[in-house]
């Protein structure tokens, strides 16, 4: 899982999609729902975390930094609930 990082912290998230923060140049890029990347559901498959229990609490983060891609699985509140 080199390059990504995974997180089970409550945070409250709330960025659209595309955007951008400018004193430190995050782009979101996208986000979708757990089950699309395989190193997230590997990491919480080896935390005994199953794929349902998880997709109530997090999702998947795409976003860049400096024109580098990188991946977080985000916990907090998911559309507004």
């Amino acid at each position: 899982m080199h390059g990504h990082s995974f997180s089970l912290h409550q945070q409250n998230l709330s960025l659209p999609i595309h955007t951008q923060h400018k004193t430190s140049k995050i782009s979101i890029l996208k986000t979708k729902p757990l089950g699309n990347n395989r190193a997230i559901t590997d990491y919480l498959q080896s935390r005994a975390i199953t794929l349902d229990t998880a997709k109530g609490y997090c999702k998947e983060i795409y976003y860049s930094i400096g024109g580098k891609s990188f991946l977080i699985g985000s916990s907090g509140k998911i559309n507004g609930s």
